[in-house]
């Protein structure tokens, strides 16, 4: 099975084949940092040599997925963006059949002030709800009215 994850892994290997040799991962620079402390905790978890993490870029990861269905390959490609109608058929035409794309989360969010200026105090909370798709309003599910 072949995976395209998005920000974190962890939950897309609990299935993985523990048996090949080691799981490689390429993909994203901005989702290195994450997707290598969770490729450490699954090799903890699971007893299992620590994964590779190759920080190529979205765009190189998905092009060297696409490229063929063997070990030589890796197996997992983590992106910041859903993967493309031309990334799919160069896939099929390398007979990278089988993709399961798994949107698990976004990009993060920086916050970042000078050293000089007042302290935000924005709590969890209040960062959620400028920022949640959706909101809980009343008891019921809305779309988020907040705009920044």
């Amino acid at each position: 099975m072949r995976i395209i994850s998005l920000v974190f892994i962890w939950l897309t290997l609990s299935g993985f084949d523990l048996n090949q040799n080691q799981i490689r991962i390429v993909g994203s620079s901005t989702l290195y940092p994450f997707v290598t402390i969770a490729a450490e905790y699954f090799a903890k978890k699971h007893n299992y040599t620590t994964p590779i993490v190759e920080s190529i870029g979205t765009g190189a990861g998905m092009k060297l997925f696409c490229s063929g269905d063997s070990l030589k390959y890796p197996d997992i490609v983590n992106a910041s963006r859903k993967i493309k109608e031309s990334e799919i058929n160069y896939c099929h035409k390398n007979k990278v059949l089988n993709i399961q794309e798994i949107n698990l989360g976004y990009d993060g969010v920086i916050l970042a002030h000078s050293v000089n200026a007042k302290d935000l105090n924005l709590s969890p909370s209040s960062l959620y709800k400028a920022l949640a798709k959706y909101i809980v309003e009343n008891g019921k599910i809305i779309n988020n009215p907040n705009k920044f």
